[in-house]
Parts: C-alpha cells; sequence; structure tokens
C-alpha cells in the first residue's frame, strides 16, 4: 500500500507590522489619564453591585457586622486611590495612613470606612445571591475575577495592537498571600506567584 507523502509545513504568510498604539491622539497620557483608559466608572459600578451584594449576604448571615451603607462608584474611587497610595508609600501600620500629614486624600474615606470596603469588595456578584434556589453547581475559581477580566482584556484590545513577531512565554506575578493557586518557581526572578501566559513583542 503506498504511503501518502507528508505534507510540507507552510508558516502562516501575514504582512509585517510594526506595534501600534491605538490611543486617540489627543490623549494627554499622564499617570491618571493612562488608568482610567482601563479602570472607569462601567466597571467599578458592576463592582460596587456586587460588593453590596456579598455585604448583604453576609448580613444575612449575621457575619457583616461593621457596614454602615452601601458602597458607591466614588467611594470605590477613594478606595482604589488610597490603595495605590499606600503600595507606594509604605508605613509601618495602615493606621498609620490616617495620622500622617503628608497623606493626600487621607480624608476622603475614613479610618474605619476603608476597612469596611476592603473586607467585602467583590468583582463578581457572589453565586450564593445570584441563585436564590440555592442548588447550583461549583464554577471555576477565575469566575470570580469576573466581569473585571473581559473588561481589562477589551480595553487592552482597544488601546493596543501588537507587531507581527510576537512570542508567547510563561511570566510570574508576585503574590505571596492566601491562595491556593500561586506557585513556587524558585529560579524565576519572581519565585512565589500566579504564573501567567504572555503575549510578548519588543523583548
Amino acid at each position: 500500500m503506498a504511503i501518502a507523502p507528508a505534507e510540507t509545513f507552510k508558516p502562516l504568510q501575514l504582512i509585517p507590522h510594526e506595534p501600534q498604539s491605538l490611543v486617540p491622539d489627543d490623549t494627554e497620557l499622564t499617570p491618571l489619564d493612562f488608568f482610567s483608559l482601563f479602570w472607569n466608572d462601567y466597571i467599578l459600578s458592576q463592582i460596587a453591585q456586587a460588593t453590596n451584594a456579598y455585604a448583604d449576604h453576609k448580613r444575612q448571615g449575621k457575619l457583616g457586622e461593621g457596614w454602615s451603607h452601601p458602597v458607591s462608584t466614588t467611594e470605590l474611587w477613594k478606595f482604589l486611590g488610597i490603595t495605590i497610595m499606600m503600595g507606594v508609600i509604605r508605613l509601618f501600620n495602615r493606621s498609620q495612613y490616617w495620622r500622617q500629614e503628608r497623606m493626600v486624600g487621607k480624608n476622603a474615606l475614613s479610618v474605619r470606612r476603608y476597612p469596611q470596603i476592603k473586607r467585602y469588595i467583590h468583582i463578581a456578584i457572589p453565586e450564593a445571591t445570584a441563585n436564590s434556589r440555592g442548588s447550583r453547581t461549583e464554577s471555576p475559581w477565575w469566575t470570580k475575577l469576573e466581569p473585571l477580566h473581559n473588561h481589562l482584556r477589551h480595553q487592552s484590545q482597544t488601546y493596543f495592537r501588537p507587531g507581527t513577531h510576537v512570542a508567547v512565554d510563561k511570566m510570574m506575578v508576585r503574590f505571596t498571600g492566601r491562595s491556593k493557586h500561586t506557585v513556587r518557581i524558585p529560579s524565576k526572578p519572581i519565585p512565589v506567584g500566579y504564573k501567567v501566559i504572555a503575549l510578548c513583542h519588543d523583548g
């Protein structure tokens, strides 16, 4: 019986193109402007809705003590700003950020309100509240990151077009908190954290 010859590999033919920024030319890319391309009122309103649903669910179970009132989109903007500030200016403990005179925006949220939001903040509507019947199937862990994941992916595709020559590579995102999804790779510059697959270009 004759054996058919193996097909010759033919790489996909593409017209070469350089990476391209799709951000409108009239956009002033200050740090705040760049941040606002990915974080806006639309996604924060959804996070506020999910956070309030989670807090209400915990209050029904008598675990939601200390939740004074529903969080608003404006409060979440302030919460993000203070959280970023804490990452830039490191102090010994959290309460010191409300004691230091040089802390810009420390009066945006009270020293009691900030930990309330931090405790109950949620990205997606909790499954227990989404299905009132109580009979639900267990969803993959990453669904808890929706709708933020899809939003950030959409914004990234909107404002940037990678060039022709790209590579797929593994990357480590530093995280040392409590999570069963972290990995340890001692040979990496970041030895502990989340392992993600990245589309890379330009080195």
